[in-house]
């Protein structure tokens, strides 16, 4: 109950947008704070709300009982990329977890994207299945640019590990599937100026890396759904935080799609979290891996995988991969596998 209050009445306070309508210095009185909010709320309930949300550091109070910022809430003013994270775990993240109990009766095997927890809150009422993740960002532009805002943030935490995963000096030609507007194959081609990279990904996402002015000259762009047959022939191909928005099935249609390209000698390398066995490392890197694989569920009817299980999938795919090692870079959530073609 006490988590339920807390997550729920900060929620509250972004969806009515109370974060943008405070200065970012100096206070606002309540009576003035509700006339700016798009959503009608008694100056009272609202007063009670911020109270309660000030004392776990969201929003704060003057002297005169007027509402300032905290550190915390003041992101929403001076950060708008964490801020968009932010609004849309508000939305997305926290209200699909009401839905598990009534997913798991209609998929027991938690795999059902069109049944997962995301697409019984998305549904229409009254039916027994609703659209994937995918299909409900295609329909929500604000939200769709909220999601790649904050994987924007998300992913630059945790690019500066990639060069340092891999030995990627063994690496001639590499092709980054899925690699967005070739972020991580920048801070690969500048820490390995010899290798040439070819991101993929879908075709609105490689016209906006086109525009950019500022490509490495070993980087190229190519249009390419994983889903279809790989056609690059290439030293090494990269799949770096793609998995785990997939379920079992979908996964194993990727990797035999990349298989059709392997050649002897060719390394699959995949970079996800890699989910500990009970006990194994800290109680909170524990944490936050199963959290994330909740959250994995939740959104997507997809999954963080353990060693054993992410060698399975790939190795049952195709039994050429023989695998050669795990490297989790100090200070990553993300751990680096590679397979060897034989």
């Amino acid at each position: 109950m006490t988590q339920a209050v807390d997550i729920g009445t900060i929620q509250t306070l972004i969806r009515l947008e109370v974060p943008d309508q405070v200065p970012l210095t100096g206070s606002i009185p309540y009576d003035a704070l509700v006339k700016k909010l798009k959503t009608p709320v008694d100056p009272e309930l609202l007063q009670r709300l911020i109270r309660f949300t000030r004392l776990v550091g969201f929003l704060d109070e003057d002297a005169e009982g007027a509402v300032k910022h905290s550190p915390m809430s003041a992101i929403f003013v001076n950060d708008p990329d964490t801020a968009g994270q932010a609004r849309f775990m508000a939305d997305f993240g926290i209200r699909p977890c009401s839905f598990i109990y009534e997913s798991i009766k209609l998929d027991p095997s938690g795999e059902a994207a069109r049944q997962g927890p995301l697409a019984l809150m998305a549904r229409e009422p009254g039916a027994r299945e609703g659209p994937t993740f995918f299909e409900v960002l295609e329909k929500d532009p604000v939200n769709r640019k909220r999601w790649h805002d904050g994987m924007a943030v998300h992913n630059d935490s945790m690019v500066r590990h990639v060069a340092g995963a891999y030995d990627w000096g063994t690496v001639q030609s590499l092709v980054d599937i899925g690699g967005s507007e070739g972020h991580v194959a920048a801070v690969i081609v500048n820490a390995f100026p010899h290798i040439q990279i070819t991101v993929q990904d879908l075709p609105e996402i490689i016209e906006k890396a086109r525009q950019r002015g500022d490509r490495h000259p070993n980087i190229i762009f190519e249009e390419h759904d994983f889903f279809t047959p790989q056609p690059r022939i290439a030293d090494a191909y990269f799949l770096r935080l793609i998995l785990h928005d997939w379920n079992d099935a979908d996964c194993t249609r990727i990797v035999r799609q990349i298989s059709s390209a392997l050649r002897p000698g060719a390394r699959l390398l995949i970079m996800d979290a890699v989910l500990p066995e009970p006990g194994e490392g800290s109680l909170q890197s524990e944490r936050r891996l199963r959290r994330s694989d909740i959250g994995m569920y939740t959104l997507f009817s997809a999954k963080e995988r353990s060693l054993a299980q992410m060698r399975r999938l790939v190795e049952d795919c195709d039994s050429r991969l023989r695998f050669e090692k795990l490297y989790t870079p100090p200070g990553s959530h993300a751990s680096m596998l590679s397979w060897i073609c034989e």
